[in-house]
């Protein structure tokens, strides 16, 4: 049941990679013209669409999912694609550098010292966030639909699945889902394309990168065999070739 499910999202949700990896990113469900950093025509879930479609979702969601099935094993492959610049102001450290620069142009009175201790504290780079929970959701967001496909297929409607409908079965714990989704192998990609924020230094580039990922390492080996980043040229001439054989 789970193949002819994905089979439906391909049929109905699925986008090449050139497109998904546009910069444009979504309004009202609807693309909006953007950069594209990437050209390949192979096709992968458009998750974000999907994501959109459903009826009070709220989840941020990675851009690709492919599911590829091999010697009787299905792999989910999560794709993020993201333009970096490590310059940001986004970024966490240049966040503390505005926070203390802001500190000694301020008067050093109490309250001021107590927000400022608790805000270093607790400060994180919202991108590094966002790409941590991204993978998360989607493994949510895609459990909770095949949930609704399986109570749909229990029916005995002439009609055609579709998603936002409301299916009254319950099969949130069933025992046959929950077992076909804890023997497949997940793993979580974030494509990035330099900029020319990056050193013209190899090595200083391969070392603000491995820092600045350092959160995938939370994301294994659970739920994700493998959690990593990759360049865009690495990824359309190496990972991809692999995810295609």
């Amino acid at each position: 049941m789970l193949s002819d499910f994905i089979k439906y999202l391909m049929d109905n949700f699925s986008a090449t990679i050139t497109e998904l990896s546009e910069t444009g990113g979504l309004d009202h469900c609807q693309k909006v013209p953007g950069r594209r950093f990437i050209e390949d025509e192979f096709r992968m879930i458009d998750v974000d669409l999907l994501a959109c479609r459903l009826p009070g979702n709220n989840l941020s969601s990675v851009d690709g999912l492919y599911v590829k099935e091999k010697d009787g094993q299905k792999t989910f492959y999560l794709i993020e694609f993201k333009k970096m610049d490590l310059d940001n102001p986004q970024n966490i450290k240049n966040s503390y550098y505005f926070l203390d620069r802001h500190r000694t142009l301020c008067k050093q009175d109490c309250k001021f010292s107590e927000l400022y201790e608790n805000s270093r504290e607790n400060l994180r780079d919202r991108n590094q966030v966002n790409l941590e929970l991204k993978p998360l959701n989607t493994l949510m967001l895609i459990h909770r639909l095949y949930i609704q496909y399986a109570a749909y297929k229990q029916t005995e409607q002439p009609y055609e699945y579709h998603f936002w409908n409301v299916y009254t079965e319950d099969f949130s714990e069933n025992e046959d889902i929950l077992r076909e989704f804890s023997n497949i192998t997940y793993q979580y990609i974030i494509v990035y394309e330099e900029t020319r924020s990056f050193s013209p230094n190899p090595y200083n580039n391969g070392e603000r990168i491995r820092n600045y990922f350092d959160f995938l390492e939370k994301l294994r080996p659970y739920p994700f065999t493998k959690a990593f980043q990759v360049n865009s040229d690495d990824f359309q001439y190496e990972t991809l070739v692999k995810i295609k054989s």
